[in-house]
């Protein structure tokens, strides 16, 4: 699974992959995600939660997220 960070100032951390066994993924799953490999000036432990299918879509549109960026 591939993942990018795009934070509220609209920059955006480079991509990374999360391989088994799926750290990011539990991380997820669970609520929270520990952004430790992304960014010296984001590292922290942050809140997560799943959007809608819907809601999802239009904020990769609001937030130009393409294919591309992973």
């Amino acid at each position: 699974m591939w993942l990018v960070a795009v934070w509220a100032d609209g920059t955006r951390e480079r991509s990374i992959e999360d391989y088994p066994p799926w750290g990011y993924v539990s991380e997820m799953r669970q609520g929270f995600i520990e952004c430790d490999e992304w960014s010296m000036e984001h590292r922290g432990l942050y809140a997560f939660r799943w959007l809608p299918d819907d809601r999802a879509a239009e904020l990769r549109a609001a937030l130009a997220i393409e294919p591309r960026d992973f």
